[in-house]
């Protein structure tokens, strides 16, 4: 991972894959740290936060390819699920948010895929907000959710007093 660009290169040690690695550049945002893998039953999904926006990268399950492919290619060799990024939607509304307002970029953020397959990033923007960000599941209808949450500072001391017992 550099500055603005994402490489995934996919491994296998049980075939020689072709076309297993992919290079993705988000221009003029830096890629933050929160970026996640989770794999599902029929997809492996990439979140990747960058200091203006989010994005849901999705690629077929190997499962699905191999099932797919075995009479294709030789049984040394399979094709990666980065073989076709052709069909990948990474700026798409579903798959996306931009981060808007004046001024507002994001410092540091996580990310994570629920059960349910949504994809959730808590984002601490420049301006000392947190915003949390939702994404529906994929086939979902519903548009994205974005909450803004104000944390306050509270300072706590906690004093140690020693105490001394008489006998």
């Amino acid at each position: 991972m550099n500055a603005d660009t994402l490489e995934l290169t996919e491994i296998s040690l049980d075939f020689a894959l072709t076309s297993n690695s992919v290079r993705f550049r988000f221009q003029d945002s830096t890629i933050l740290h929160g970026t996640s893998v989770h794999e599902l039953h029929g997809s492996v999904v990439v979140l990747v936060p960058t200091a203006c926006s989010m994005h849901r990268l999705v690629f077929p399950h190997p499962n699905r390819l191999q099932q797919k492919d075995q009479a294709l290619l030789s049984d040394a060799s399979q094709a990666s699920i980065f073989a076709d990024t052709s069909k990948l939607r990474s700026h798409d509304p579903a798959h996306s948010f931009v981060l808007e307002g004046a001024g507002t970029h994001a410092i540091n953020a996580s990310s994570w895929l629920t059960p349910e397959g949504n994809a959730l990033f808590a984002v601490a923007l420049s301006s000392g907000l947190v915003q949390l960000i939702l994404l529906p599941p994929l086939g979902s209808r519903s548009a994205w959710s974005t909450f803004l949450l104000i944390l306050r500072h509270y300072c706590l001391f906690i004093s140690q007093v020693g105490q001394q017992f008489s006998s």
